[in-house]
């Protein structure tokens, strides 16, 4: 049975137990695997000035090289027995379709209140980010980087919430509206195929 979490006004205590046992799961798994990662940001932070989590910090960063993450992705589809903690990426499954990796719990429910409905759920989770390469060139880092961030803007356009106003400014709106028919073409799949394009293209 899942347990249903609001990330409207999530209990951060709760939170953070649940991402804790994600993250042992995950260490462990990556250790029988020979996958290196580390903790990122707050999580780091946390990790180091509070031993433990910030006080009011309620999920888990973690980072591998581009080599790592495709041996964890690799080894979470090839593993066996229980499946509560699942790697949702582009790999691993067909209708993920977030910028970001995710290592999930399968047995909470999470409410992506700001984004449209997903065809899949979402469960209290760390999230993995990923090293890549940059060209030596400072004209194609430029490139690369803008390109990036231009995608991740057609991304966030396409998938929030048209009628959630909380903390987004006006403009932002109205660009939502009047793009979103034209990104509806690509796909929200389509535009993290392409993030992920350019950010391993000089690996």
């Amino acid at each position: 049975m899942k347990n249903n979490l609001k990330m409207e006004k999530p209990n951060v205590k709760e939170m953070q137990f649940l991402c804790n046992d994600i993250l042992s799961y995950f260490q462990d798994f990556c250790k029988k695997n020979d996958i290196e990662f580390f903790l990122a940001y707050g999580t780091l932070l946390g990790a180091v000035r509070h031993k433990g989590f910030i006080p009011w910090d309620d999920d888990i960063d973690v980072i591998m090289t581009r080599k790592n993450f495709d041996k964890l992705c690799s080894a979470f589809q090839k593993r066996k027995g229980s499946r509560r903690y699942e790697l949702l990426s582009l790999k691993t499954s067909k209708l993920y379709d977030l910028p970001l990796p995710k290592v999930i719990d399968t047995t909470t429910v999470l409410d992506q209140y700001l984004y449209e409905k997903k065809p899949y759920d979402l469960g209290a989770y760390i999230d993995v980010f990923i090293f890549d390469g940059v060209s030596d060139n400072k004209l194609f880092r430029f490139i690369q980087f803008k390109l990036i961030r231009i995608l991740l803007m057609c991304w966030y356009l396409l998938n929030l919430k048209l009628n959630v106003r909380k903390k987004r400014s006006f403009i932002k709106y109205i660009m939502a509206i009047a793009i979103r028919p034209a990104l509806k073409l690509i796909g929200s799949r389509n535009l993290c195929k392409a993030i992920d394009f350019v950010a391993r293209f000089f690996n």
